[in-house]
């Protein structure tokens, strides 16, 4: 366990609270921005094309 007496270790310790509190709002977005673009693997049916159902060609 750390000693956080001391105003300077408590400082150090604020501020490594806030690189971790940054850390984690950076994977979250990051991971959310790269969810919104993953192409999903849709229905396996013969009768669909890479265009969709609806899409005659």
């Amino acid at each position: 366990r750390l000693d956080l007496r001391g105003q300077s270790k408590h400082r150090h310790a604020k501020r490594i609270n806030n690189y971790v509190v940054v850390g984690v709002f950076l994977v979250t977005i990051i991971n959310v921005f790269i969810a919104s673009f993953t192409i999903t693997g849709g229905n396996s049916d013969k009768d669909t094309n890479e265009h969709g159902p609806d899409v005659k060609i």
